[in-house]
């Protein structure tokens, strides 16, 4: 039996209007939100972490980068990149209305928008989850994975046994932590989206 905690990246830092953020844009994380990273460390002080691994993303990178003890090597994942949200990538938002995230589910029912730009060819929310999910058993030890919102949402989803479709439900706060145990290969959630930060030590 081992555990796994998912921490979600800090805030990415938009040099302009807030855009649909997948694997093909690889921007930094807020200065602030590096320093407020600092902040998990006692967190993991006494959890005996094996590996501290991250996806192949800057602002993922960045983040672990904050948490990880001198003496440790990062390990990148690239099993665990965000989604890739096909021409959407990069596009402003408020474009993308309603929701780019309800908008990138129903785009995987083959449902489009009047008005909104096509998006393409994404990777199927599916695939996602177990890509993701695929990459998480592939690690040993207790691990710290640095990752983002739409994969810790999506693999949870997945283990909770709820269909794709419904995965928006959960919400990832920046620098959250999830926490997974694996036994025989088999993975449970015990806890989502901690907010250490906010709630303190428990």
């Amino acid at each position: 039996m081992r555990k796994i905690y998912l921490v979600r990246h800090g805030k990415p830092l938009f040099e302009g209007p807030r855009i649909a953020l997948g694997q093909g844009n690889d921007v930094p994380v807020i200065p602030e939100y590096l320093e407020m990273a600092e902040g998990l460390k006692p967190f993991f002080a006494d959890k005996e972490i094996d590996n501290w691994c991250s996806s192949p993303l800057l602002r993922a990178r960045q983040t672990l980068a904050a948490i990880i003890p001198e003496n440790k090597k990062p390990v990148i994942i690239p099993g665990i990149i965000e989604a890739n949200y096909g021409n959407w990538e990069g596009v402003d938002i408020r474009l993308l209305t309603p929701s780019y995230g309800q908008g990138y589910i129903d785009s995987c029912r083959g449902v489009t928008y009047e008005g909104i730009p096509d998006i393409g060819h994404p990777e199927h929310v599916k695939d996602v989850s177990t890509r993701a999910i695929n990459a998480i058993l592939e690690t040993e030890g207790n691990c710290v994975i640095v990752a983002h919102t739409t994969v810790i949402s999506l693999t949870c989803s997945e283990l909770y046994g709820l269909d794709w479709t419904e995965y928006r439900q959960y919400k990832i706060p920046y620098l959250s932590i999830t926490e997974l145990t694996e036994d025989n290969g088999k993975l449970t959630v015990d806890r989502l989206a901690y907010d250490y930060l906010e709630l303190g030590l428990s």
